[in-house]
């Protein structure tokens, strides 16, 4: 059996707001790329991406905080 319409849509209308920890940091990584791709460097502090690149810089799980290395563009969780 075919599972069309399974999972994430992706289409006009897609709801593209992170909800979790993990969409959350996903949707971070994905504005560093974007942003090293349209500027042609890694932005030196999370702040550059909003609100151009992603609405706002959405909040680390409680507890933590994000680490971001702007000559990797590595975006992580630490505490």
């Amino acid at each position: 059996a075919l599972l069309a319409g399974c999972g994430k849509s992706t289409g006009p209308g897609a709801n593209t707001t992170a909800t979790t920890p993990v969409d959350n940091l996903t949707a971070l990584k994905d504005a560093v790329q974007k942003f090293n791709t349209t500027e042609g460097h890694y932005p030196k502090t999370l702040d550059e991406l909003a609100p151009k690149y992603i609405d706002k810089i959405p909040d680390a799980p409680g507890g933590y905080k994000y680490a971001y290395n702007s000559a990797t563009g590595e975006v992580k969780v630490s505490r």
